[in-house]
């Protein structure tokens, strides 16, 4: 089994599982670099799913209810989970 058919196998591995799995004595880094210049990046894998349209908009109305139904919105400019009003 070479590189390529580990992560075929399973996509998540890292450096140190792959050098693991192909049971090669090389450097943490030394994998790093060659993965690099085959093009593969790193990238976290998060614990998210998408919503369906339904929840979205059940999201929207159950955060709009009870606090914002009578915002002014035309005057409000959102930044980074913070709201700035203009009066």
């Amino acid at each position: 089994m070479d590189i390529e058919d580990a992560l075929e196998e399973d996509p998540t591995l890292d450096a140190p599982e792959i050098i693991e799995k192909i049971n090669l004595s090389c450097s943490t880094r030394t994998m790093q670099r060659y993965l690099s210049s085959k093009g593969y990046k790193w990238k976290p894998i998060y614990d998210v799913f998408l919503l369906t349209p339904e929840q979205k908009k059940k999201e929207r109305t159950t955060f709009v209810a009870p606090k914002h139904i009578r915002d002014l919105w035309r005057n409000t400019i959102f930044i980074d989970e913070c709201s700035v009003s203009f009066i």
